[in-house]
């Protein structure tokens, strides 16, 4: 063999190396990117009290995830106790969700208490409670607030149960400061 394939043999070896260098390189970098997303979790920790059992959902409204917009949702389910429970809801997400809300399940009408609620992204938290729920929620028509007991009642209209309740948007002004 001449000099000179050998000479090209050997270039096209290490170009091949550098080549499967850089791969590997790349591997690191989405692995990096992808920790960082999972440092971008949105927290949300309730604790309750309620009637009845049945499922909570969580949903998150057009969230930016892997670059595309979406709607996600997230089911808990919970169970009936008289003393507090904590309910843990956790979304991994890359920028700010439009909106967040909470179903309160549509299996039968049911009282509910949220003693507080814990809302945790990267380095801040924020707390709401219980006297200061409807400061920070709006509920929708299946739902009714007691203020003397800070109760939260579903209940049915038309033989329909889909009480939903939605953080204002004062509340994420405090969680992605």
């Amino acid at each position: 063999m001449s000099k000179t394939v050998i000479n090209k043999l050997f270039i096209l070896f290490f170009l091949s190396l550098a080549s499967c260098q850089n791969s590997n390189n790349n591997e690191e970098d989405n692995s990096l990117e992808n920790k960082e997303n999972l440092k971008k979790t949105l927290t949300i920790e309730i604790d309750y009290i309620s009637n009845k059992d049945d499922t909570f959902r969580m949903i998150y409204n057009k969230t930016l995830f892997n670059d595309q917009l979406i709607d996600l949702t997230i089911n808990n389910h919970i169970t009936a106790k008289k003393k507090s429970q904590k309910l843990t809801f956790q979304m991994p997400i890359k920028g700010r969700p439009k909106s967040i809300s909470l179903g309160l399940g549509n299996e039968e009408e049911k009282e509910i208490i949220f003693k507080k609620v814990t809302l945790k992204f990267e380095d801040n938290i924020f707390e709401i409670h219980q006297k200061d729920i409807k400061k920070y929620f709006t509920f929708n028509k299946y739902v009714s607030f007691d203020s003397s007991t800070n109760t939260l009642k579903t209940k049915r209209i038309n033989n329909l149960h889909s009480p939903v309740i939605t953080f204002k948007p004062i509340v994420k002004k405090h969680t992605y400061r």
